[in-house]
């Protein structure tokens, strides 16, 4: 038994090594003065300063679509995981897999479609909603499913019923009782959204234009046109902003989910 924990161990030390120390040393190269030197060039905050000097407005653009992505999927998302939750027949099962569709098919192919769709509106297709279009059909289904699966697991049926023979409204149902019971898959639902619109770039590099550069496109225009070092404190800066939010999100998930902070064991 020892052995095999000790194997285990070794394994899981090895897999997080793999993962880690090359974000480590993409971090040491964009605080150090020159990389190909090594740290002993000493340490700077200089390449920080000019990445936010010239790609700031990336950070803000990235961070008004995610929210604004996160918007749009709770108000399309949970309605329509709440129909799919009470509808069991076939339209409803084939709806959801064609809501899946985007997530199957290449984010390039995808991006190319809404070009050819909606590039003749000139002010739209110049416009940052369009690649938050582009966003939201990226990531409702995580959306979706996300708040379905927790739908799935209670008694939807059961929890209006009684609510109605209370005299309860729809609208009193459906926030009051549904939404306070789905609160995991929408928090859930809403950690993926925000990070997966923040790090998506196969969809927006081919909608970005020059003026709605997000922060992974300038990231790539950063690693193949400037200093690795300023590539690498472009990452910094990202990190720096991605991993606050998901430990947030995550402790406001775990503090939210029922059965927590009640006082029951």
């Amino acid at each position: 038994m020892k052995l095999r924990f000790h194997l285990q161990l070794a394994f899981t030390l090895l897999v997080c090594l793999f993962l880690v120390v090359p974000i480590i040393m993409s971090v040491l190269a964009g605080v150090t003065e020159n990389y190909f030197i090594g740290i002993r060039s000493g340490f700077t905050l200089r390449w920080i300063g000019e990445v936010w000097e010239l790609y700031a407005r990336t950070v803000y653009l990235s961070i008004g679509i995610a929210i604004a992505c996160l918007a749009v999927t709770l108000v399309l998302g949970v309605p329509a995981a709440y129909a799919l939750a009470r509808s069991q027949n076939r339209w409803a099962r084939a709806f959801e897999e064609l809501l899946v569709l985007p997530v199957a098919v290449p984010g390039l192919a995808t991006a190319l479609a809404l070009i050819l769709f909606y590039g003749e509106i000139r002010a739209f297709r110049a416009s940052w909603t369009f690649i938050l279009v582009g966003h939201v059909l990226f990531t409702l289904p995580f959306m979706v499913r996300s708040v379905l699966a927790v739908m799935a697991a209670i008694d939807l049926k059961t929890l209006e019923d009684a609510a109605a023979s209370l005299g309860a409204s729809f609208r009193q149902r459906f926030f009051q009782v549904i939404l306070p019971n789905a609160r995991p898959g929408i928090l859930a639902g809403s950690l993926m959204v925000v990070t997966l619109s923040m790090g998506e770039f196969n969809i927006t590099w081919m909608l970005h234009t020059p003026l709605t550069q997000t922060l992974p496109v300038g990231l790539a225009d950063s690693y193949a046109s400037m200093r690795l070092e300023i590539g690498s404190a472009y990452t910094l800066i990202f990190l720096f902003m991605i991993v606050p939010l998901l430990i947030g999100m995550q402790w406001a998930s775990n503090a939210l989910s029922p059965g927590r902070g009640s006082g029951r064991g």
